[in-house]
């Protein structure tokens, strides 16, 4: 889609990482416990972006995302299964047995 973070439109990433002023995000609990000044805040931040993703955790976010399923464990998608009442997970290919 993009070949840096910052030029992806709707990413949080500038905000985030450079100190874009952006009055339609607030600040995750989580990005706060980075650091006590925005500054080693941002440091920090960018430092969860400098490894890549595996390849196969890739491959596993495009399947998802392609065949329209949940990614997660089986606690997580059980509990979003529920939510929408149906399937989230992807059935074995072929015809089912019986």
């Amino acid at each position: 889609m993009v070949n840096k973070l910052e030029e992806y439109k709707w990413s949080s990433y500038r905000h985030y990482a450079e100190g874009e002023v952006s009055e339609q995000l607030t600040p995750h609990f989580i990005y706060q416990s980075l650091g006590v000044t925005n500054k080693l805040r941002q440091k920090n931040y960018c430092e969860l972006f400098k490894g890549g993703l595996e390849p196969r955790l890739v491959n596993n976010i495009r399947e998802a995302t392609n065949g329209n399923f949940v990614l997660g464990d089986s606690r997580f998608t059980e509990e979003i299964s529920d939510a929408l009442k149906q399937r989230v997970v992807r059935r074995k290919a072929g015809r089912p047995a019986g």
